[in-house]
């Protein structure tokens, strides 16, 4: 008989999880202020992802601004600024390739005042033989 994979989603983390050759990693509703917390933070393994990265204000009723930055390997590769949360807009995408056996940080932080806010990211995709 065939051993299936069966993944259960049990909480938001800052991990990548991997269910046959798709990855997710959900962050959650994160609080932050004006120095930058960490969303997501893990290892992509042997192969690499090709991934669609969407950023998230969770303060619907509030008017600061964030500012999210993604870093590969200690480098920052993508920075932007979501207009404040009172912005009617479509929450920013990035779509990327993480190559293998890479470090993948995610950062946000409150780019208005020194408030605090919920901040988040969805990171969804495909995993491909290296």
């Amino acid at each position: 008989m065939a051993k299936k994979n069966i993944t259960t989603f049990l909480a938001p983390s800052k991990g990548l999880v991997i269910t046959g050759s798709h990855c997710y990693a959900y962050s959650g509703n994160v609080l932050v202020n004006n120095n930058f917390g960490e969303l997501l933070n893990f290892h992509s393994g042997k192969e690499y992802l090709k991934v669609k990265v969407t950023y998230y204000y969770a303060d619907a009723d509030q008017g600061d601004n964030a500012i999210f930055v993604l870093a590969l390997n200690g480098n920052d590769i993508h920075q932007m600024e979501m207009a404040n949360a009172l912005s009617d807009h479509t929450p920013p995408v990035l779509y990327l390739i993480i190559p293998p056996l890479t470090e993948v940080i995610i950062t946000g932080k409150n780019a208005t005042d020194t408030d605090t806010r919920q901040l988040g990211v969805v990171l969804t995709g495909r995993i491909y033989d290296a």
